[in-house]
């Protein structure tokens, strides 16, 4: 008996929501009309003024109807509804510790996703060995989204050569610094973030810096970035030193930190720190807690990432001073630029940069 009542207020609340949105696209409710409160439309079909509500909320993230508080709902012109479209999205996800690859590296994905949600879209996930392979499946998929959001990490040679081809806008979200390719692009903007982190080392009178980070790729590109931008703030070029070492195989970068942190303690390289991952930080700090360094007293780090804000906290609470990477404004900002593009398609490449910001903790 429950189980039937149930099914019944279910059936009745789609049957509202269908009724309503026939209606609104069919012009049998006028644009600019205000529809029924919620208690008055909840009096008519049974259901709940809560439930009523969520329908509400449902047509209007459909831009069905416009919302106003105070005012009531009312009935967007039909011209004006938002078509719906269908986003792309691959991002490279490694294998690792459920925590670490979540702080890192899925909230590209699920900010994107969630963003596409929100503003009534569709998505579809493009797995990247589909889109590597250029096997019929991948490209079936990308075939039917109207855009593409990928990550530069997924821009191996084959990637990149299926999607020179692809003739619908292309939006590749980048680690660092733009690709001399004909993509449309989204990256933080370093130099926000590395500005306010030179300023605080000026402000207590540290000159010397050394400057971590990983051979190769994204890191080493941040760490010359940095050192370009302390160079022109007028830090002497001698006292920026590169501080790299032979990577740890199947290591996010805490065991590779370590590594760091032992060549400074034993090479006397300089304790004010720049470095380019928050995964080098923890190792670099491990290894400074074991000589009983006090982090803001004996030495001073700043990093790159803010994972610590995003719930990986392998001291307990958030330690390290370091520069915001904007994942999720990145994603967002991305997914924007795509939808844009597909109404106004663009005979030039466009570049988003989003801000960085310091962060001010412990260690620095």
């Amino acid at each position: 008996m429950i189980t039937t009542v149930k099914r019944s207020s279910k059936r009745k609340i789609s049957n509202l929501a269908g009724r309503l949105r026939d209606q609104i696209l069919n012009g049998k409710l006028a644009a600019g009309i205000a529809l029924p409160t919620a208690e008055e439309l909840a009096k008519r079909s049974g259901a709940s003024a809560i439930t009523i509500n969520r329908i509400m909320a449902k047509l209007a993230e459909e831009g069905l109807v416009n919302r106003i508080k105070g005012k009531g709902t009312f009935v967007v012109d039909k011209e004006k509804i938002q078509q719906k479209h269908t986003i792309g999205i691959s991002f490279l996800i490694p294998d690792g510790s459920t925590q670490e690859v979540s702080a890192a590296f899925t909230v590209f994905q699920e900010s994107a996703a969630s963003t596409i949600k929100e503003l009534g879209h569709e998505i579809c996930y493009l797995p990247l060995p589909e889109l590597r392979d250029n096997s019929e499946r991948g490209k079936k998929l990308l075939d039917s989204a109207d855009a593409l959001v990928i990550s530069a990490s997924c821009l191996c040679p084959e990637v990149i050569h299926l999607l020179l081809d692809y003739h619908k806008p292309c939006v590749v979200i980048q680690q660092t610094a733009s690709l001399a390719l004909p993509f449309h692009q989204v990256a933080p903007e370093l130099s926000t973030g590395f500005i306010a982190a030179l300023n605080r080392f000026r402000e207590l009178g540290q000159t010397r810096i050394s400057v971590v980070s990983k051979t190769g790729g994204t890191h080493t590109g941040r760490a010359l970035a940095f050192i370009q931008c302390a160079v022109t703030m007028g830090f002497a070029a001698e006292s920026l030193e590169l501080v790299q070492d032979e990577p740890v195989m199947a290591d996010f970068g805490r065991m590779y930190g370590y590594k760091i942190g032992r060549k400074i303690l034993t090479e006397k390289l300089s304790r004010t720190i720049f470095s380019t991952s928050d995964f080098f930080s923890f190792g670099i700090i491990d290894a400074f807690n074991e000589v009983g360094l006090k982090p803001g007293l004996d030495y001073n780090l700043i990093s790159f990432d803010d994972l610590e804000g995003e719930g990986l906290c392998p001291f307990g609470v958030p330690l390290i001073t370091t520069i915001t990477f904007p994942k999720r404004k990145i994603a967002r900002a991305a997914v924007k630029l795509a939808l844009s593009l597909i109404s106004r398609p663009s005979n030039y490449f466009e570049t988003v940069r989003v801000p960085t910001t310091l962060i001010n903790r412990e260690t620095c």
